[in-house]
């Protein structure tokens, strides 16, 4: 029997995402006042209906608080937007609540729980500038249900490129795809130039080591590459054939993730 507190956080993921393309034209169609009153329900079934966020979320004012006969269209078109700017953000923090306190693992869980980790079968994929290399491995892990987060796929609801990056961050794993995209070389030797991961690569593989622990951290490396001095030491999965799909299988059961052998090969 489906858990009504998780059907009903899924369905706000749907009513974020329908958000994030709201117009203006919703108040004259009827679109807002449904669409706020799914957003209701499902906080209803959530937290109840005396929530603390159910309140938050009907407070927000999609006109302007003082108007009259004058007032211009661009006032209340930008007094739309800021009220629905507000409506996303109050429901992305009751999705990041959810997922912080409901989906977190107990103790009893065979979910991996060392480090910040969430009981989700997200994946964050990071990536450099080698899309065939990107499509492979994200494609794959949907055939072994998992979910691929790949930032540049993700709504950006307004956020900059850092808080959106943390808004996805939380996954159970991430993978990390090191290809050789730049060149560089120590400053004294500067015409010994040699193929190193994008810097982007190299932040988001600390950051995510940090956030879930080595563990939960998988490098696939593609060619002949230099690799960050103060992670040398950690195994690398090289990206070759078929063979990193047997090791990352491997390392996602070593973790107790459920896979069925017969999507994955």
């Amino acid at each position: 029997m489906p858990n009504p507190k998780h059907t009903a956080y899924e369905r706000l993921k749907e009513l974020h995402t329908e958000a994030e393309s709201a117009s203006y034209a919703w108040t004259d169609s009827g679109k807002l006042t449904e669409w706020r009153q799914k957003v209701q329900s499902a906080l209803r079934r959530l937290f109840g209906d005396d929530c603390n966020q159910l309140k938050a979320f009907n407070d927000v004012l999609y006109s302007p608080l003082v108007f009259s006969t004058g007032t211009s269209d661009s006032t209340f078109h930008k007094s739309f937007m800021n009220g629905m700017k507000r409506a996303r953000a109050i429901i992305r923090s009751v999705i990041q609540e959810y997922e912080d306190y409901e989906l977190r693992p107990g103790p009893t869980s065979k979910m991996p729980t060392d480090g910040n980790v969430t009981a989700t079968r997200k994946v964050f994929v990071v990536h450099g500038h080698d899309n065939e290399m990107k499509e492979a491995v994200a494609r794959f892990l949907e055939r072994i249900d998992f979910e691929p987060i790949i930032l540049h796929e993700q709504a950006s609801g307004g956020d900059t490129i850092i808080e959106k990056f943390e808004r996805h961050a939380n996954v159970s794993y991430a993978v990390i795809l090191l290809s050789p995209d730049d060149v560089g070389a120590v400053k004294i030797k500067s015409d010994e130039l040699h193929p190193r991961a994008r810097q982007n690569v190299v932040l988001e593989l600390g950051y995510f080591v940090g956030r879930l622990g080595r563990s939960h951290v998988c490098p696939l490396v593609r060619g002949p590459l230099e690799v960050p001095s103060d992670f040398h030491g950690v195994v690398y999965i090289p990206f070759e054939g078929e063979s990193w799909k047997i090791h990352l299988v491997k390392e996602l059961k070593h973790l107790e993730f459920e896979i069925d052998a017969n999507k994955a090969f």
